[in-house]
């Protein structure tokens, strides 16, 4: 700790601020998200761009995402169902 110290000691530190955040109440039932993801997937702008024979590399992150398992599970299917190969 002392390097960090040294380093810090001619760093002015900002005052800190106790900060709290609310998210908005409004959710996408669990029932409803696969479908919903489905659809918005299905859009033309997205949809004519996979073909079949393409590999389509498909990543998540989950860090604050509620269920983002299903979320994945709808880009998967979708992307089978459009003859790509998803991984």
């Amino acid at each position: 700790m002392k390097t960090v110290s040294d380093l810090l000691r001619d760093v002015p530190i900002p005052k800190m601020v106790r900060v709290r955040q609310r998210y908005d109440e409004t959710h996408i039932p669990d029932d409803q998200l696969y479908a919903l993801m489905q659809s918005e997937l299905a859009r033309p702008a997205l949809a004519d761009q996979i073909r079949p024979g393409m590999r389509i590399a498909i990543t998540c992150g989950s860090r604050g995402i509620h269920q983002y398992q299903t979320l994945a599970r709808a880009m998967v299917d979708f992307v089978r169902a459009r003859g790509a190969e998803p991984f």
